[in-house]
């Protein structure tokens, strides 16, 4: 079975579905496509193919004073 593109409408919802708007959210995929749909959403997105990659990009994000991780 294919496997069906995110794309931008669905990235709008899950946002409200948070209670957020997409420029507040951060979306993580291994797929490009995904990646592009969320960007055009106005998400921040994070196309990463290996583990360490993901780690390496998500790092700076997760221990920025002020950010979410932050407020804990």
């Amino acid at each position: 079975m294919p496997q069906l593109a995110y794309d931008a409408v669905l990235c709008d919802i899950d946002a409200e579905r948070l209670g957020t708007q997409a420029d507040r959210c951060l979306f993580v995929d291994d797929t490009a496509d995904n990646v592009v749909a969320a960007r055009a959403a106005g998400m921040t997105a994070l196309h990463y193919r290996r583990l360490d990659d993901l780690r390496r990009a998500l790092s700076p994000r997760l221990n920025t004073p002020g950010s979410q991780a932050d407020r804990s």
